[in-house]
């Protein structure tokens, strides 16, 4: 969808004065018609509704005076030097300093070897110097940039929410004519709704002369200004910081910097502002509109006559031009005897009454007029009357406020130049103070230097002593463990020992287990069978008797009984622990074993 802006109006109206109403200006048809409409009756009216922003320019200067001092101490933020302090091992060491010596004089556990002179430690304290903006000077500003964010944003908002209505332009034209043999009627009325469009211009640049900007632009630029703060490196750097809460501590760059002295006043004024810092007024009126805009509102009706005439096809009912235009010049100006008196057989008094009777009408009508004319000059004068008044006041109640103001910022800055030179006052006290601790500093820093220096030779002989000890208990404790080693490893021996003569005994339980179970399963069987036989036996002998022949058969002999069970294979003495040398082979060959038995296990099952 196409975007108009305003210059794409003003160049059509331009073109539509440049040819449409310069080329009809010397038309005589057109000219004549737009007399005709000024000759005929007509009311023209112009209705305004719309909002009117009354914005307070005082925090917007404050903002825009400080907005150098702000990019000078973005551009060139104060910094300092960070050390960061790790224990890591001595291969990680980048750079020996006096206070990792220090710490590793203060903690000799971190020591790993001494050899004579020679110290090798196995940790150490390394320190890493990095440069950080996070002083108090820089989250100063990076607060206060927030605080302005909120601060532009909370008025835009809330301008924006009242203005959310609609800009209302009405006309009114309406009125009648003669146009040769026609009678011209036309009623027009126009009403233009203009939203408000968003208060921020996107196409806003911010190195524009504030003295060409209105109210809105100068918000803009200073919003934009500094929303591009926020991708500077000190802001980037600074996100996540703990943010500064009043009251402010007031350093010495706080105090001192001019730069840093205008942020501060902005502080101050952020923290006081509590108003508003605008007004929003609807304002309706009825104007007259001017001689210029009349003509083209009629060139406009001829324009429509004629199109009205073309499309309805009604062109030959116009009769002849040059006759009804000489006729109305003659109705106008003046008129002969010969025209009005039909026979010089009349009366001297029936002629002054007809000559009478028609300056009467004339009179009547340029009254009628005259009268029209002083209404809408007496509306257009009270309108102008009250547009002024309106003015006065309004330029009077923001003299008193500016006055209030300048009294209230007179007033605040008598009081910050007070607190500045009671606060001068107590900085040059503290300096004093500050300076002569410094002296007693130093002397109390020289004399504990020279102490540090008889206890550091006093513990470098000392560490010395202790490592010469640690040494050699290191030693005994490396003998005792060797001992305690070696013992260990024949325990554990004489316990794998211990565990294969057991396994070996359970294996010869189970194997003596499964005999004895194989053999009650053989002697059931047997018995099983012999059964089986007695009862077909038995059977036979029964269906013998039945058929009346008995044969007597010799009878089957019983089963042998049973062999005894063997013996009870005796109860194995556990071995007494011999004490054997740890064999490789041996685990192996008893992992292959249980091996093997997990597999014939498997196949059993």
């Amino acid at each position: 969808m196409a975007e108009f802006k305003r210059s794409h109006i003003e160049e059509y109206y331009d073109r539509f004065n440049e040819s449409f109403l310069a080329e009809l200006s010397s038309d005589e048809f057109h000219q004549y018609f737009v007399n005709s409409i000024r000759s005929g009756e007509c009311n023209v009216s112009l209705y305004e509704k719309f909002i009117e922003r009354n914005i307070d320019l005082s925090w917007v200067e404050m903002i825009e005076d400080s907005i150098v001092a702000l990019d000078t101490i973005i551009r060139t933020p104060q910094r300092y030097i960070k050390n960061e302090e790790e224990i890591v091992p001595i291969e990680m060491v980048r750079t020996v300093s006096t206070e990792s010596i220090r710490h590793l004089a203060q903690h000799t556990n971190m020591i790993a070897m001494v050899k004579g002179d020679e110290v090798t430690p196995q940790r150490m304290l390394n320190i890493v110097k990095e440069e950080s903006f996070d002083t108090y000077e820089n989250r100063f500003i990076f607060t206060l940039l927030q605080k302005l964010e909120y601060f532009l944003d909370k008025r835009l908002q809330a301008l924006a929410a009242g203005s959310n209505t609609q800009d209302q332009f009405e006309l009114k034209l309406d009125g009648n004519c003669e146009a040769g043999h026609d009678r011209f009627q036309y009623d027009l009325k126009i009403v233009c709704l203009t939203p408000h469009v968003d208060l921020r211009d996107e196409d806003m640049r911010v190195d524009a002369d504030i003295t060409q900007l209105n109210s809105l632009q100068r918000i803009e630029r200073v919003r934009k200004i500094l929303y591009s703060f926020q991708g500077s490196a000190l802001i980037k750097s600074l996100a996540g910081c703990a943010l500064v809460r009043p009251p402010l501590n007031m350093t010495n760059v706080l105090k001192k910097n001019p730069n840093f002295r205008k942020a501060v006043d902005l502080w101050m004024f952020v923290e006081q502002y509590d108003e508003v810092g605008y007004s929003v007024s609807h304002v309706e009126r009825q104007t007259a509109p001017s001689d210029e805009y009349i003509n083209e509102l009629f060139s406009v009706l001829a324009l429509q006559y004629v199109m009205l005439k073309k499309n309805t096809g009604s062109f030959d009912d116009l009769g002849d031009y040059s006759e009804h235009k000489q006729e109305s010049e003659i109705n106008i100006v003046k008129k002969d005897i010969d025209d009005i008196i039909d026979s010089y057989d009349m009366e001297v008094d029936e002629i002054r009454r007809i000559f009478v009777d028609r300056l009467e009408r004339k009179k009547q009508k340029e009254r009628t007029q005259f009268n029209k004319i002083k209404d809408v000059i007496t509306r257009t004068i009270n309108l102008e009357t009250e547009k002024i008044a309106e003015e006065n006041r309004q330029r009077a109640i923001r003299a008193k406020r500016r006055e209030e103001k300048r009294k209230q910022e007179e007033a605040r800055l008598a009081a910050l130049e007070a607190k500045r030179l009671a606060e001068e006052a107590r900085l040059a006290e503290e300096a004093r103070l500050a300076e002569e601790a410094r002296l007693a500093e130093e002397a109390r820093l020289a004399e504990e230097a020279r102490l540090a220096e008889e206890a550091r030779l006093a513990e470098e002989a000392r560490l010395a002593e202790e490592a010469r000890l640690a040494e050699e208990a290191r030693l005994a404790e490396e003998a005792r463990l060797a001992e305690e080693a070696r013992l260990a490893e024949e325990a554990r021996l004489a316990e794998e020992a211990r565990l294969a003569e057991e396994a070996r005994l359970a294996e010869e339980a189970r194997l003596a287990e499964e005999a004895r179970l194989a053999e009650e399963a053989r002697l059931a069987k047997e018995a099983r069978l012999a059964e089986i036989a007695a009862k077909k036996a038995k059977r036979e002998m029964i269906v013998g008797a039945v058929k009346g022949v008995f044969v007597r058969k010799r009878p089957t002999p019983p089963p042998p009984p049973p062999p005894p069970p063997p013996p009870p294979p005796p109860k194995p003495q556990p071995p007494k622990p011999v004490k054997k040398e740890y064999d490789p082979s041996r685990k192996k060959q008893r992992n292959k074993h249980r091996l093997q038995k997990r597999q014939n296990d498997e196949n059993r099952s």
